[in-house]
């Protein structure tokens, strides 16, 4: 893999001036620019997002996806909706399905750990351990977004959380009812 040094060699010019180049930054001039781009691909050089995020804080243009179940077609296509408008945003989707249950905890760990942008929920309830999780990332300023049947009753250890979560909630009983109706008549 090929780092900032190699492509400034390669270039014939300074490390701090293939960081301009690579970060956008006008200070360049355009025959520098374009040495700078064409080893660049030569390379096939890839900044490392992570580490620029722990030098200047950015954001890591990650999400993490929890879903229930990646094989029920409703589940696919709410990770595959997720995904579509994660890309055209520059951002890339980490999926995890939760039907055993018990890793949610693990995958709601894992997100804060690879410090995601965001977080989008697609499960049944939560668990209390899982609930404590959501805290951790509502602290850090991650914001969540939940999407659930309207006929739970929310828990009272997530009462609490409810306004700082979007929740998008789904009505299957309204929706069957008018489906049924729409038939008979």
């Amino acid at each position: 893999m090929s780092t900032l040094r190699d492509v400034a060699k390669k270039a014939g010019v300074s490390i701090s001036t293939a960081s301009r180049v690579v970060n956008g930054y006008e200070h360049v001039s355009d025959s520098v620019r374009m040495k700078v781009m064409k080893a660049i691909d030569e390379l096939g050089y890839q900044p490392n997002l992570l580490a620029q995020r722990l030098v200047r804080g950015k954001e890591t243009k990650q999400i993490g996806l929890l879903v229930h179940d990646v094989g029920n077609p409703f589940f696919a296509e709410i990770a595959r909706a997720v995904e579509h408008i994660a890309y055209q945003n520059d951002y890339t989707v980490i999926l995890c399905n939760s039907s055993e249950g018990k890793q949610t905890s693990k995958y709601l760990d894992m997100f804060m750990q690879r410090q995601v942008d965001g977080v989008a929920i697609a499960t049944g309830e939560l668990e209390t351990n899982d609930i404590s999780r959501l805290e951790h990332l509502l602290e850090r300023n991650v914001p969540v977004v939940m999407c659930r049947e309207r006929r739970w009753a929310c828990n009272t250890a997530m009462e609490h959380l409810i306004s700082q979560i979007g929740i998008i909630e789904l009505d299957y009983y309204t929706g069957a009812k008018i489906a049924t109706e729409y038939l008979l008549n």
